[in-house]
């Protein structure tokens, strides 16, 4: 298996170490892949390759891909760049629907309830230069409904320009953030959901994998949350909130970050 990257190849040892460990296992550990064993789509690899974007043309076509770890700055654009080449590839995480999908919040937003699946109240503004009067409006409509708001860039992933606002004496900085997103994005504005329960949870062929310690019960509900996509995933991550036993998902990934630190679930 190829893992392809952007960045300093040290960096990615301890995710090449969780995925050689899933694909090499024999044992039904806490890193083993039950029935949807990644084995399956990797039974000529016996090693995880790491490959540097520049070294694209030293992947054999047929190879099992896993596009991970690009710069933040122009990740998208380098995912359907990358994806495209790998054409002849077995890729876990193309750039197809779903991928298009994790990358728009309000997108991922919408298929959630259209599947019924709980999500916080969200509205959003598209990019482009509007006075300061019309974005203060706009998010005062959610502040004077809701104890807090959160506003984050529509495409944005790893939090980039997250902003929090419970305190009305923060509007001024809020109005600030609210204008740099919208220079270059769609910005979301979203009902802050206050929880000290929030789960990083991997889908991996089958199997379920999360970062943080989960209660066993709450898996038919991440399970509805998979089924609830338009395509079965290969790989994806979900940034879930337990809001008093009723799970929602903010965000989906198509390329996940912290997997090492994953344990298995089931």
């Amino acid at each position: 298996m190829y893992i392809i990257h952007e960045l300093e190849a040290e960096k990615l040892s301890v995710t090449v170490a969780w995925f050689a460990n899933v694909i090499l296992s024999e044992a039904k550990d806490l890193y083993a892949c039950a029935e949807g064993s990644l084995r399956r789509f990797a039974a000529n690899d016996d090693v995880v390759r790491l490959v540097h974007l520049s070294q694209l043309d030293s992947i054999p076509a047929g190879a099992t891909t896993l596009i991970l770890h690009l710069a933040l700055d122009n990740e998208i654009p380098t995912h359907k760049l990358i994806s495209a080449r790998l054409s002849s590839c077995n890729q876990l995480n193309p750039y197809d629907l779903l991928a298009e999908i994790a990358d728009d919040k309000y997108s991922f937003y919408n298929h959630m309830l259209a599947a019924e699946i709980p999500q916080p109240e969200t509205a959003k503004l598209d990019a482009g230069d509007y006075d300061d009067a019309y974005i203060s409006g706009f998010i005062l409509k959610f502040m004077n409904s809701f104890a807090g708001v959160v506003l984050k860039p529509n495409h944005g992933t790893e939090k980039l320009d997250f902003f929090m606002l419970t305190d009305m004496e923060l509007l001024d900085l809020a109005l600030q953030h609210a204008r740099k997103i919208l220079s270059y994005d769609d910005l979301i504005i979203q009902r802050y959901i206050e929880t000290d329960k929030e789960y990083r949870v991997l889908y991996l062929l089958g199997s379920y994998y999360s970062v943080q310690q989960i209660d066993m019960s709450y898996l038919p509900q991440i399970q509805a949350i998979v089924k609830a996509l338009p395509q079965e995933p290969k790989i994806l991550a979900f940034d879930i909130l337990d809001d008093n036993g009723v799970l929602i998902p903010l965000e989906m990934n198509i390329r996940p970050a912290a997997m090492h630190r994953c344990a298995y679930v089931n």
